[in-house]
Parts: C-alpha cells; sequence; structure tokens
C-alpha cells in the first residue's frame, strides 16, 4: 500500500481524544477486538477462515506464517477491506457498520507503506494530522513531538529519497503514533530497523498501551512477542491456532528442551528424523530447511545429543520459548 492509498483511506477522520475515550460506550465495557468466524476470500483463495476469537489485551500480537493472514486481518480491522463474510468488531465498533465512527479512533502503520520520497519527514507527519482534522499549528507541534520519539527530529528536513530504508520505515511509524486515538494497528513495525531502533519502537508501544491505548502488532520476532506482548493470537492458514499470554503459551513446552542439527543432504535429514523418532524422550521431530529439530524431555537431552554427535554432527542445544509454541503449531 502506498502513500497515498493510506491517507485516502484515513482523510476525513478526526482527532480522538487518547487519554479521555468516550464515556459509557461498547469500549468501556467489551473486548479491544471480538471477531466472529470472520472469512476473506480472494477469488479461490482464502485468507481468512472462520477466525473466531475475543481480546482486552492492550499490547495485543497477531502472530504466523507468511500467507497465515495476519495483513489481511489487519486491513480488515482498520476499514480498508471488506470481508467475505462473519464479523469483526474493534473497540465495540463493527467494521462495516460504523466504519466511519471507528476510523476516527484508530491509526494504521502499514506493512509495505513507504513515504513519498520528494517530501521530508515533517511534512509527511503534518500533512497527515492536517487531513485528520488538526490545525496546522497544532498539527506542526504535534509532528514535532513524535519525530523526536523516533528519532527523527534532526532528520525532519531531509527528502525522504535520502533516507535509510529503516529511517523511512519511522517516518511512516511517526505517521501512525501521531494522532491521539484509541487504538494502534502495526503491521510489522519493527521490520528492517536495527536492534537499537527495535527497542526504542517497543518502548513507544509500551508507553501507548500505559496511557490506554490498544496495540496490535504483526511480528516475526518471536522472541520480542514473547517478551513484550500482554497476549499473543496465533493463526495458520486463516484460522485461530492458539492465543493467550506469552508465559502462558510457553508453559506448554516447559519441559522440553529443543536439539537442532544442520544437514545439507536430503537423505541425511531423512534419516536422522527416522532415527530420532524411535529414541526415548524424544516428543517431536520436525525439519525447517536444512535444519532437523527435535523436541526431548529435558531429563533425555544428554542421551540424545549424544546420539545425534555420535554420527558426527554439530548440534544446538536451547531451551524452547514462544519461537517452539509457533513452530510445533504450524509445522
Amino acid at each position: 500500500m502506498g502513500w497515498s492509498h493510506w491517507r485516502l483511506a484515513t482523510e476525513g477522520a478526526v482527532r480522538a481524544s487518547r487519554r479521555s475515550p468516550p464515556s459509557g460506550g461498547a469500549y468501556m465495557r467489551g473486548a479491544f477486538i471480538e471477531a466472529d468466524r470472520l472469512c476473506k476470500r480472494y477469488g479461490d483463495v482464502t485468507a481468512l477462515s472462520e477466525l473466531t476469537f475475543a481480546s482486552r489485551a492492550r499490547i495485543l500480537a497477531l502472530v504466523g506464517p507468511n500467507g497465515a493472514g495476519k495483513t489481511t486481518f489487519v486491513r480488515i480491522s482498520t476499514c480498508l477491506l471488506k470481508p467475505s463474510s462473519g464479523r469483526l468488531r474493534v473497540l465495540g465498533l463493527d467494521v462495516q457498520d460504523e466504519s466511519r465512527s471507528l476510523k476516527r479512533r484508530i491509526s494504521l502503520l502499514p506493512q509495505d507503506a513507504s513515504p513519498d520520497s520528494g517530501c521530508t519527514p515533517l511534512e509527511h507527519v503534518t500533512y497527515y494530522l492536517f487531513s485528520r482534522g488538526y490545525g496546522l499549528g497544532e498539527a506542526r507541534r504535534r509532528a514535532r513531538e513524535v519525530l523526536e520519539e523516533v528519532g527523527l527530529w534532526e532528520h525532519r528536513d531531509v527528502q525522504c529519497l535520502k533516507l535509510s530504508g529503516g529511517m523511512k520505515r519511522l517516518v511512516m511509524l511517526a505517521m501512525a503514533l501521531a494522532p491521539e486515538v484509541d487504538a494502534i494497528f502495526l503491521d510489522e513495525p519493527t521490520s528492517g530497523l536495527d536492534p537499537v531502533n527495535k527497542v526504542k519502537v517497543w518502548g513507544l508501544i509500551t508507553r501507548l498501551a500505559r496511557e490506554g491505548v490498544h496495540v496490535l502488532v504483526t511480528s516475526h520476532d518471536m522472541e520480542e512477542v514473547e517478551e513484550r506482548a500482554e497476549e499473543v493470537v496465533m493463526i495458520n492458514r486463516g484460522r485461530l491456532v492458539t492465543q493467550g499470554p506469552p508465559q502462558e503459551l510457553v508453559s506448554k513446552v516447559s519441559g522440553l528442551t529443543c536439539i537442532e542439527a544442520a544437514l545439507s543432504r536430503a537423505q541425511a535429514r531423512e534419516e536422522l528424523l527416522e532415527a530420532l523418532k524411535g529414541l526415548d524422550g524424544v516428543v517431536r521431530v520436525c525439519r525447517l530447511g536444512a535444519t532437523v529439530m527435535a523436541y526431548v524431555d529435558e531429563r533425555r537431552v544428554a542421551e540424545v545429543a549424544g546420539r545425534v554427535s555420535e554420527v558426527g554432527l554439530d548440534v544446538r542445544i536451547r531451551k524452547c520459548g514462544l519461537r517452539d509454541v509457533f513452530l510445533l503449531n504450524v509445522l
């Protein structure tokens, strides 16, 4: 989605108070997101299939493999796509029947958006706020605040074509964070960012959540999701796989250790897979590219690792985390 499409999708939305959400409405009583048998089809391709879940989380992470339907869900949630069937409510508002009201209360960082190369970061953020109903003076003031927050104020007057890929991503993030809204949708916000800026972005997300803003984040980085998210919704092929707080999901693999071995020959990988399946203590064996992974009872790790090492393979042994919950559910 280019900048122009994003602008048209949000144009006309007016400012909502981040710190003073409307009193007495469904938003105060209900969930952040409620999906009920949500479906989206593109011709013969089904992107979302009977997706049903609800969440009240302030920081909600939507995770899944490529093609799982994450971006489609975000676009429906922000009124950029209409579902084929089913219902979706955000902040208590139906995304189809109450889209005008909802747009005033949300903002979006699309996955593939990039700033117009001829404009500067300051121009982008200021114009976006102006298009949402801010006065020009207030838009400029708020633009300065948010550009300082993401570390771009020193580059405010530099044409975006001269910025690095990571800085361009921060420009789009600044635009999403600038308006005072009740919910923000960030589709892979840390993609293309260095470790320092990743930490900075998650710090901003955490602060927003403390201020009462709901944030939905999509990400492929399971470590940052495990550390920062309040709740995780995991989908695959458009369907719900599992849902819960990260610690609760990780507890499902407690007592297991992952042993990894990389092999270059396909035949050797298959032989190792079969050999591991027959060992005591091996709960699950799967393959990811050239890597064979065995999930092993932690009491039998030394024995299993020794058997793998006997055939001359280097092994990596690691504690299981959210990444493994993800892999065990999608492989």
